[in-house]
């Protein structure tokens, strides 16, 4: 078993979020839209099924509508951080790994801590900023870039900063 800590958090959403560590309540940490905190390599959940999934996921919660949006955890048979939709009939069976950040088709390997990225329709896993800095890089380029978008966490990003200049030419 490797156990997986989660530092960086980036927030792509046009809403602040809070992360509830559903094993241990009094872990929650609060992110601003298009902000980043660190939660300080607190440990994923590891969860076998959907009702572990439903127990004792990290549970992402969008603070400006008070719904829950997705859930992460670490699956225990593969080590793999994964997340899923907080609707999701069955989380555990509509779960979804990380994919590294850097290789988009890739599964996020194994790391002692990660970053995340949570965009509209997806979450983003990559190492930790304190062990690779190309991932601090990746989160910061990633948070500029986000455009307009509604995914299956059913939330929209705030516009690019191209979207003004648009406007203002048109």
């Amino acid at each position: 078993m490797w156990n997986t800590g989660l530092n960086n958090i980036g927030n792509a959403l046009s809403d602040a979020v809070n992360i509830l560590d559903g094993e241990d309540e009094s872990l929650a940490i609060s992110v601003g839209s298009e902000q980043t905190a660190n939660f300080k390599s607190v440990i994923f959940p590891w969860c076998d099924n959907a009702a572990e999934v439903d127990r004792k996921a990290f549970r992402i919660k969008n603070l400006r509508t008070g719904d829950h949006i997705a859930y992460l955890f670490q699956e225990y048979q593969t080590n793999k951080i994964c997340w899923s939709a907080y609707g999701a009939e069955d989380p555990w069976a509509q779960r979804k790994r990380l994919n590294d950040a850097a290789e988009s088709r890739n599964d996020l390997d194994p790391y002692a801590a990660i970053d995340i990225i949570i965009q509209p329709d997806r979450v983003w896993g990559c190492p930790s900023t304190s062990q690779n800095t190309l991932a601090h890089e990746v989160l910061q380029t990633t948070l500029q870039i986000i455009g307009a978008v509604t995914g299956i966490l059913g939330v929209g990003a705030r516009r690019g900063p191209d979207d003004e200049q648009r406007r203002s030419v048109d």
